[in-house]
């Protein structure tokens, strides 16, 4: 039987301050490039007997604990044979009454929203710009140096810290790792979350960054195997496969903003896609000159043409849970983003329309079952022996008078 422990704790010092109890709650969302969403707790009784000065109050950390046939042994995180699957704040709460029934809603969201709300900035000389640096990841103090992708991220995280001294968000040397991409880079008057995801912009296309339930924030690149398997008529008996063309961009041009610059304009594109699907173009102004120079602006359209230029191939599937029977259903609180999987149990024609490692992109948890959303996967219109031999080396630079310069990769004009 699966329950769930709901544990509450003041946010002025962090002492635990009870228990919620008859709690209802539907789920919760767990995404790529964030982390936990929103997440409504329904509790009957009247809202004198929760203690408006105690336990629901704006900004207090809550918990969510589950205790099932996966967790007899467990004692991640608690000791106690829980695991933890939700951390998050209060950020609002309301009395409803139904007929007879009253209650209150309390509406949790995960600190990944934190991100959102605070400014990069150093708050002891209020500077809001900062430059990438070799020894802190990124520095107030200019110019910007050239720095691996993932010392800048973590740069960016610990400035966060320094100017959150109480945030439960923490790092790593596991969970942040460099990315062999390198590039200088300037922020300004960005929202943590904005340089996170300006930066993931300059890492390689597989890399993301996710906030958990322990609120450990992780920068890494996909798994180079499958964590989960899964199983069809076990698992899951519902799965949902879309092809799109939609959201193709094979071409990418790049304007530094700087019309006296030797070369203002930058046009990348890939000649494969294009044969097939028409030229669909996306365009990019760096009037802020904040990507640095020519290497940088190469990062980002290899990085976006090589997200962008195949059809996308959607899977959603729901995984159903496995407290019912051990014969049936997975261990569906194991499952994050940032994981891949497999699937298997399908005839070999249904089985062309997957990959053996497929990143998880979105889980959609519920009780007793998640639906989880697959990456968008290119359809491998390249050949894999010239996918193989590209690098960021092979693009060809272009002169001041605007000689044209192309590989099988990217071509470049000015």
């Amino acid at each position: 039987m699966k329950t769930f422990t709901y544990r509450v704790y003041s946010n002025k010092n962090g002492s635990f301050l009870g228990l919620f109890k008859n709690v209802d709650f539907s789920g919760f969302t767990k995404i790529i490039n964030g982390g936990l969403g929103e997440c409504v707790l329904k509790i009957d009784g009247t809202f004198e007997s929760f203690d408006e000065y105690n336990k629901v109050q704006l900004n207090n950390y809550v918990e969510i604990l589950v205790s099932d046939i996966d967790t007899a042994n467990d004692t991640l995180n608690t000791g106690e044979g829980y695991r933890l699957i939700y951390s998050g704040y209060i950020s609002k709460y309301s009395t409803w009454v139904d007929g007879p029934n009253e209650g209150v809603n309390v509406n949790l969201l995960g600190y990944s929203t934190k991100l959102m709300q605070g400014l990069l900035k150093d708050a002891q000389t209020g500077k809001v710009t900062f430059f990438t640096n070799t020894s802190d990841g990124i520095s107030t103090t200019g110019p910007a140096v050239i720095t691996d992708v993932g010392d800048v991220v973590k740069g960016i995280l610990g400035q966060y810290i320094k100017e959150n001294p109480t945030t439960k968000i923490t790092y790593s040397g596991e969970t942040l790792t460099q990315t062999g991409t390198n590039g200088m880079f300037t922020f300004e008057l960005m929202s943590y979350q904005q340089a996170f995801n300006y930066i993931k912009s300059i890492a390689p296309s597989e890399w993301w960054w996710y906030i958990n339930a322990d609120n450990m924030f992780y920068f890494k690149t996909k798994p180079s195997s499958a964590t989960h398997t899964f199983v069809y008529g076990k698992d899951f008996k519902s799965i949902k496969v879309e092809k799109s063309i939609e959201k193709i961009k094979n071409a990418f041009l790049f304007w530094d903003g700087d019309s006296t610059s030797s070369i203002p304009v930058r046009y990348y594109k890939d000649k494969t896609s294009i044969l097939y699907y028409n030229p669909r173009v996306e365009i990019l102004v760096d009037y802020s000159q904040k990507y640095g120079g020519t290497a940088e602006a190469n990062n980002v359209a290899r990085n976006f043409l090589d997200t962008h230029k195949n059809p996308d191939i959607q899977v959603i599937v729901e995984i159903v849970d496995n407290n019912e029977t051990d014969e049936v259903g997975y261990d569906i609180e194991n499952i994050d983003p940032g994981d891949t999987c497999r699937f298997v149990g399908f005839n070999k024609d249904t089985l062309e329309n997957f990959k053996d490692n497929m990143l998880i992109t979105r889980v959609d948890y519920t009780p007793t079952s998640v639906v989880l959303t697959i990456e968008p996967m290119q359809m491998g219109i390249i050949p894999q022996m010239e996918k193989n031999k590209r690098n960021i080396d092979d693009i060809l630079s272009t002169s001041k008078t605007g000689n044209r310069a192309e590989d099988s990769y990217l071509s470049f004009e000015a």
